[in-house]
């Protein structure tokens, strides 16, 4: 457990220790970053030990990479910093064959110039309390759009929940970040009363802790809450998720508010009413018409044959790896990412979606490259044409590396294309 006294806002944070071996592991922590003040909460996938390590890792990287790379878009710094955790991660399993399949949700919050950037991967949630009601800022509940998303580690390429404007506080605003298991076992009607009673937030923390002890799932829950004050801001800014329902107390946390408008409540009773009615028409009062036999033994196989013909032009004759996206880190060098790839330099700085990311040819930190996975002379990432980029071809330093290569390949592509 841990809290802060700054000069726009106080925090407090916990996660509860392990209770039995078959938790889920969080991680959570606030770090100090080039790029504000940085709020994680990292959890693994599962209880086994390398989802855990997947908790870890993700919190660490997550840190080390807004410590150390400054973005001036703050909601680019979130996005780029766990996309790169989720490389880091993926690297690490693929090096480490015990860790196969390792992965972990993540949330990060950022603070900066007293407004909050945020991305989310996975179901943890970030709420905002404003003394009366709850709203959602982001939170991947299973009918979420994202619900389905790559966690991190699953693959170099993500796409998390990330704001599309900040939070902007005024005074006495809370911010709530939790875990998936804190979600799924808490009514949003015990919440709201912690949350707008005076105590010390410290203390609001272990109520929620507690609220989370008494419940019967063993999973331990992560808790952090952010209490702004003495903001300039006149007005308050932010654009939710969804609204939180207030009429039925005892829902879980975490469901979203049903439709209350009226007008909308009376469309769908009489669309209801409608369907119903029409239903009982067509298969009671209706007049059936007497069924003809038809001979469809022709057209079927006309359907197979056509089906069959079909699947042979569009099923490709060999796999053609999709590029993958890469955030440049301080200290990256060609031959640092060519031990991730195993692709020559000179493939990436030719590759037309990376014209004009260099600086004298060299990678620049913090930018976000396409690897182009076709030239690479890894058997796992290029299995059809690995044997093309081996050094014996491109040379021990990739001096063979150059149009007239490329060239050369294409051809030998397009000749092994026609030959199948």
């Amino acid at each position: 457990m841990g809290t802060k006294k700054l000069k726009n806002f106080e925090y407090a944070y916990h996660s509860q220790d392990f209770k039995v071996d078959t938790q889920q592991r969080e991680a959570c922590g606030v770090f100090k970053t080039l790029n504000g003040y940085a709020f994680i909460l990292c959890g693994g996938y599962s209880s086994d030990i390398k989802d855990t390590t997947a908790a870890e890792l993700a919190l660490e990287r997550v840190s080390y990479y807004l410590d150390n790379e400054f973005i001036e878009n703050p909601a680019d710094a979130v996005f780029n910093a766990l996309v790169y955790a989720s490389g880091f991660i993926f690297e690490y399993a693929r090096k480490n064959p015990e860790y196969e399949g390792m992965k972990s949700t993540c949330t990060c919050l950022l603070v900066r110039d007293n407004k909050a950037y945020y991305a989310n991967l996975g179901n943890n949630g970030i709420y905002f309390f404003n003394g009366k009601k709850i709203y959602t800022l982001a939170c991947n509940t299973i009918d979420s759009e994202h619900s389905k998303d790559l966690l991190l580690g699953e693959s170099h390429t993500i796409e998390p929940y990330i704001c599309d404007y900040p939070f902007t506080p005024v005074d006495n605003d809370i911010l709530l970040l939790c875990s998936e298991n804190f979600l799924r076992n808490i009514t949003e009607k015990s919440v709201k009363n912690i949350l707008s009673d005076p105590m010390p937030l410290l203390t609001k923390v272990s109520r929620l802790v507690d609220l989370a002890n008494t419940s019967e799932e063993d999973d331990n829950a992560s808790i952090m809450l952010i209490s702004f004050y003495n903001i300039e801001n006149e007005q308050r800014h932010f654009e939710p998720q969804y609204e939180r329902s207030s009429q039925n107390e005892e829902d879980k946390f975490s469901l979203p508010r049903f439709v209350k408008h009226p007008a909308v409540n009376i469309a769908i009773l009489s669309a209801i009413v409608i369907f119903f009615f029409y239903m009982v028409w067509d298969l009671f009062l209706k007049d059936s018409f007497r069924q003809r036999d038809v001979e469809i033994k022709g057209i079927a196989e006309q359907v197979s044959k056509d089906f069959a013909e079909k699947r042979a032009i569009e099923t490709p004759v060999f796999y053609i790896p999709q590029d993958s996206v890469y955030v440049v880190r301080s200290g990256d060098s060609w031959s640092v990412i060519y031990r991730n790839f195993n692709v020559c330099s000179w493939f990436i700085r030719n590759h037309e979606p990376n014209a004009g990311k260099f600086r004298n040819d060299n990678p620049v930190a913090g930018t976000r490259i396409n690897i182009p996975l076709l030239y690479s002379s890894d058997s796992v990432l290029n299995p059809d044409f690995y044997y093309r980029f081996t050094t014996d071809k491109v040379g021990g330093s990739c001096q063979n590396a150059n149009a007239s290569f490329l060239r050369e390949f294409e051809a030998y592509k397009k000749e092994k294309k026609e030959s199948k």
